[in-house]
């Protein structure tokens, strides 16, 4: 995607942003709507916000960096928030801004406030969730879906088939198809000589 195309992208949600205003429609907090975390700013990939406990951070960011290939770029608050951003409003910025969202059920993940912050997010805002178990089961609203188990799998095979999950669901193949064919992943129906 070009920086043409991405302004163009910001022109265009500024504009539906003051159509919304002017028929009086409630927007998410302005901390969040139209700001992207710096990390997810003039980039086309898909957004992934990877919800993890800092115990297991070196996890998170292992897998973030499995997804690239894929066109999947990982927002993990360990590893993507710049030295003087304000953490907080960063992570909000993530939540509203991502596609999907990956819960990292490590032990202590639902003993955590803010990560049990980020899935009522995430639920709240009908996004595709994926639970990857790592040695705790689900809770709450998420648990009523099947997790995705670790078992003895490696980072790279786990990132392929949360790459098959996102691509066969309805609500993210679409963006995600969109990513991989800007990065030359998939061949565009512009491409084909004929």
């Amino acid at each position: 995607m070009g920086l043409l195309e991405i302004r163009s992208r910001r022109h265009a949600t500024d504009i539906i942003v003051n159509i919304a205003k002017e028929l009086d429609l409630t927007l998410p907090p302005a901390s969040g709507s139209a700001t992207l975390p710096r990390n997810w700013q003039d980039i086309a990939d898909f957004r992934l916000f990877i919800s993890h406990i800092s115990q297991h951070k070196d996890k998170a960011t292992r897998l973030k960096r499995c997804l690239h290939p894929y066109a999947i770029d990982g927002f993990v608050a360990h590893e993507d928030i710049y030295p003087t951003l304000e953490w907080q409003q960063e992570i909000e910025r993530a939540l509203y801004a991502m596609n999907a969202f990956l819960a990292i059920h490590t032990p202590g993940f639902s003993q955590s406030v803010w990560t049990q912050q980020e899935i009522g997010f995430a639920v709240a805002r009908g996004v595709k969730i994926i639970s990857l178990k790592m040695g705790e089961d689900p809770t709450g609203f998420i648990s009523k879906h099947q997790a995705l188990p670790r078992r003895s799998r490696t980072a790279e095979q786990i990132a392929q088939e949360i790459d098959a999950i996102l691509t066969t669901d309805e609500s993210t193949r679409e963006k995600l198809e969109a990513a991989k064919k800007i990065k030359g992943l998939i061949a565009s129906d512009d491409a084909i000589p004929f």
